[in-house]
């Protein structure tokens, strides 16, 4: 098996106070950022307050970026993992993000807050977002002195296979995911993490994973260790060329 470990990029972002749900879960730009925390007690969650002066909403999602550049053979199986930090109030689904420039060239940036695959404005994100976990957290169940496991499904094992980065966000699955106002103060919570800043790598954000070591013959005098992919199947999902092991 083998690790990668998120980039120092990694971070969160968070929408504020709103008084409307709407106003909080669907704002384009973000008015609450951090990049370099080694670990913070609220990247994750939803909140809800009600007072003389109305409502107030906030969501807050985690964003991380993995280099995947150095695989090149099947991913049969992966694991996300992230330790926990003092709070577990929040459920959490990890999904597919298009943060970071959607390539990893740029840092996190506050008008990323929605740069999730298939989020639109009003709408649930059952059935539209990419899903990378296969292991979701109700609330109350994150450990908050050890890793975590999400998990992988097979849409992270893809892409990490067949892309250079992988970037996942974070979120509260029971109220940000499925666009559900929480409706009281014992309706909402936040769980804490620990980034890539953290010193050392022993508490880091990681994927293990294990990788196929695929397709070994030359083709046309070219060795197996220069070949990508052949008619556009990457080597390691090839098994025999015109019917010859």
């Amino acid at each position: 098996m083998a690790t990668i470990y998120s980039s120092i990029e990694d971070g969160r972002l968070g929408s504020g106070n709103a008084s409307t749900w709407a106003g909080a879960r669907d704002i384009a730009t973000a008015t609450s950022f951090s990049s370099g925390d080694g670990q913070a007690s609220s990247p994750v969650g939803t909140s809800f307050s009600s007072g003389r002066s109305g409502n107030n909403f906030s969501i807050s999602r985690a964003f991380f970026l993995f280099d995947t550049s150095g695989i090149s053979g099947s991913v049969t199986d992966a694991s996300f993992q992230i330790y926990g930090y003092l709070l577990d109030d929040a459920s959490m689904i990890a999904v597919k993000s298009t943060a970071f420039g959607g390539d990893g060239s740029s840092s996190l940036a506050t008008s990323e807050i929605d740069s999730i695959s298939g989020f639109s404005s009003g709408s649930s994100l059952d059935g539209s977002a990419t899903v990378y976990s296969s292991n979701d957290f109700s609330e109350n169940t994150f450990n908050e002195n050890a890793y975590n496991d999400f998990g992988g499904s097979s849409s992270l094992r893809a892409d990490m296979q067949n892309n250079d980065v992988v970037i996942i966000c974070v979120m509260d699955k029971t109220h940000d995911y499925l666009n559900v106002a929480p409706t009281s103060t014992s309706d909402d919570g936040f769980t804490g993490l620990t980034f890539a800043n953290y010193s050392g790598t022993d508490r880091d954000p990681k994927i293990v994973y294990t990788e196929a070591s695929g397709y070994t013959h030359s083709i046309s005098a070219v060795s197996a260790e220069n070949i990508g992919k052949v008619n556009d199947l990457v080597t390691a999902s090839i098994g025999k060329v015109n019917t010859v092991d």
